[in-house]
C-alpha cells in the first residue's frame, strides 16, 4: 500500500483593529522535509498574518519589484535541519494565503556585513500597477480563486498609492520623504511631501524614487 503523507496546519491568531482590516494579510509558509534515506516527514504548515512584506534587493538578480517579489517566494534550502536527532533535507516555501485590502512592500535599503550596516543605493524599478504573479498564490487562497472551474481569468492586482523614499547614505542619518496618490471625482495627481512642503509632482518622478516603502 502507498503510505499517505498527511500535513499539520498552525494558524496564528492575531488580534483585530482598523489598521489590520485595511493592511493585513496572510502568509501560507510550507516546511518540507525528508532524512538521508529519502523517507518524508510530515508536511508543516503555518498560516500567519502580516501588515507588510519585507523584499530583499541586494540580490544581484534584483533589478525590480517583481524581481524581488519573486526571490521572497521562491523555495529556500534549509541548512542544519535535523529529524530526530538525525541531518535531514529541508525546505521551506511562503505563498499569499489572503490578500489585504493594501498591499505594502518594504524593500529593505540597509544591510548589514562584515563591514557593518550600509545602505542599498541600487535602482529597483516598479510600475503603477502590481500584477501578482499567480504562483505567489497559495493553492487555497482565501480571497481569490486559483483552481477550478470558479478560478480566476486574471492575476490580481494592485495599484500604486504612495511611495516613501530614503535620501541619505547611511542608518544613522538621512530623510523620508513620501508621494501620495490623491483621487478627486475620479481623476488622479500625486503630490509630493517633504515635511511641511507639499506640491505637484509628476507621475514620471514618482517612479524613479528610491522607493523604500511602497
Amino acid at each position: 500500500k502507498n503510505a499517505k503523507v498527511l500535513s499539520t496546519t498552525r494558524t496564528v491568531a492575531s488580534a483585530t483593529s482598523p489598521i489590520r482590516a485595511i493592511f493585513s494579510g496572510q502568509l501560507c509558509t510550507r516546511l518540507l522535509s525528508e532524512d538521508t534515506d529519502g523517507r518524508s516527514a510530515k508536511p508543516s504548515i503555518t498560516i500567519e498574518p502580516f501588515q507588510c512584506l519585507n523584499l530583499d534587493i541586494k540580490g544581484a538578480d534584483v533589478h525590480s519589484l517583481d524581481d524581488a517579489l519573486a526571490a521572497f517566494f521562491k523555495s529556500e534550502a534549509l541548512e542544519g535541519f535535523t529529524i530526530k536527532g538525525q541531518q535531514a533535507h529541508a525546505s521551506r516555501q511562503s505563498a499569499l494565503y489572503e490578500l489585504p485590502s493594501v498591499l505594502v512592500l518594504h524593500l529593505k535599503r540597509f544591510t548589514f556585513d562584515r563591514h557593518g550596516p550600509h545602505k542599498v543605493s541600487k535602482a529597483v524599478r516598479f510600475a503603477e500597477t502590481l500584477r501578482l504573479n499567480r504562483g505567489h498564490l497559495a493553492s487555497n487562497c482565501v480571497n481569490f480563486v486559483v483552481r477550478g472551474p470558479r478560478a480566476s481569468a486574471s492575476a490580481p492586482s494592485f495599484r500604486l498609492l504612495a511611495v516613501v523614499a530614503h535620501h541619505g547614505h547611511t542608518l544613522g542619518g538621512g530623510h523620508y520623504t513620501c508621494d501620495v496618490r490623491s483621487v478627486t471625482n475620479g481623476n488622479s495627481e500625486w503630490y509630493h511631501c517633504d515635511d511641511s512642503r507639499i506640491r505637484r509632482t509628476p507621475v514620471a518622478d514618482v517612479l524613479r524614487r528610491q522607493a523604500y516603502a511602497s
